[in-house]
């Protein structure tokens, strides 16, 4: 695939995708970390955290209610956080 081609020629330390909605999770491509956050609107997202050392990843989800993110999160719909 062009996602799987752009990591082995580019080697970053971390690919994040939220495209495929059904496969939520983590895998790991040679030396990189890949990070699929899922769909937004089921609470999906990855935190970035840079660090002395280097970057971390976790993905994480926030807490919902019915009908979707709390109106609180501090992120928006398509934007890109990076903390």
């Amino acid at each position: 695939t062009l996602f799987r081609s752009f990591i082995l020629r580019h080697k970053p330390d971390i690919a994040l995708s939220g495209h495929i909605h059904e496969a939520r999770g983590t895998d790991k491509l040679e030396d990189t970390l890949i990070f699929n956050a899922g769909m937004f609107r089921e609470g999906g997202y990855v935190r970035i955290t840079k660090q002395s050392e280097g970057i971390s990843a976790e993905l994480k989800v926030f807490p919902l209610k019915k009908g979707g993110i709390k109106s609180s999160a501090p992120f928006v719909r398509g934007a890109v956080n990076i903390f």
